[in-house]
């Protein structure tokens, strides 16, 4: 089961959060049939070494020519990554992020079957020129994988010149979940409180830059893997990170807060 509880941390605050999922699931009503008899089918995983079918293998394995190690559980536990149980957090920025880092953005782009059909491009670039010029984003909705989708789609173009528009597909509104279903007490802060939170957002104002940040569990994956490989000590788990008092609120806050 995937981690939902997390220290949301910034500077010396740190604050227990969890992730909630806000979408329902759009199953479909389609599931597989053996092509015999009309039976359901389930999912199994077959050993080719010693035949077995198991359901659910939980054990990972590596393999580089006539290398190979197995990676239990307990094992990935061990990948040294503070993100495993922490969020923390680099920093505030006003910028307006660029939409195509958004998880499962596609582009669109016109398909001129390899040079025969030009009309498809004069076609795609006259409604790309207008949507640009009118600022909006075009609805509509495509069926993919036994499913249709409502799609979003905005025009693009990149630091080379290059014009496509933006796919991004878009849940059902029934599948939103309402978010009073998640609602916390409200508590009172004090005019000082709130003086110190805003110098802290202000403390820690940045300029996003994409390309500065990198996926640490794949790296700490690889060194797992090269300390099995050559049978050296596994790395430590992760440090627990010990929460402050949150009485000491107005504290932790001017602890945070950097210095210009």
């Amino acid at each position: 089961m995937a981690r939902s509880k997390f220290i949301l941390e910034v500077g010396a605050l740190r604050i227990p959060v969890k992730l909630v999922k806000i979408v329902e699931d759009n199953k479909s009503d389609l599931h597989m049939a053996c092509d015999t008899c009309g039976g359901g089918i389930k999912y199994r995983y077959h050993c080719d070494s010693c035949g077995d079918n198991e359901k659910q293998p939980r054990n990972k394995k590596f393999e580089s020519g006539e290398t190979a190690v197995i990676i239990t559980p307990d094992e990935m536990s061990l990948l040294p990554l503070k993100t495993s149980t922490v969020i923390p957090i680099e920093g505030f920025t006003p910028q307006l992020l660029d939409v195509r880092l958004q998880d499962g953005v596609q582009a669109l782009v016109p398909d001129d079957d390899k040079g025969k059909n030009a009309g498809a491009i004069k076609a795609f670039t006259l409604l790309y020129k207008a949507m640009a010029a009118e600022n909006v984003k075009a609805i509509g909705k495509v069926s993919v994988t036994d499913r249709e989708k409502l799609i979003a789609l905005a025009p693009f173009r990149d630091e080379n010149g290059t014009e496509v528009l933006l796919a991004q597909k878009l849940i059902w509104s029934w599948q939103v979940r309402d978010l009073s279903e998640l609602k916390y007490p409200e508590i009172a802060l004090s005019d000082k409180e709130l003086q110190l939170g805003r110098k802290l957002v202000a403390s820690r104002r940045m300029e996003f830059k994409h390309i500065t940040y990198n996926d640490d569990y794949t790296v700490a994956l690889r060194e797992l893997i090269t300390a099995k490989v050559e049978g050296r000590a596994l790395p430590a788990p992760p440090p627990r990170l010990a929460l402050a008092a949150s009485d000491n609120l107005e504290a932790l806050l001017s602890a945070s807060i950097k210095e210009g």
